[in-house]
């Protein structure tokens, strides 16, 4: 399961808490593009504080 990072173009792998960046050839992110191809959806994420 994977959590959408604060900053746009991260996401969270849940399972070990890798921060994954949205880089194409990345191992980890195609991991999580085939994730989301099965139908999976990330939690949102965490709001901060103003």
């Amino acid at each position: 399961m994977y959590q959408l990072y604060v900053t746009d173009g991260f996401v969270t792998r849940l399972s070990d808490g890798a921060t994954i960046p949205f880089a194409d050839g990345n191992v980890d992110y195609e991991e999580f593009k085939r994730w989301l191809a099965a139908g999976n959806t990330p939690l949102p994420a965490d709001k901060v504080a103003p």
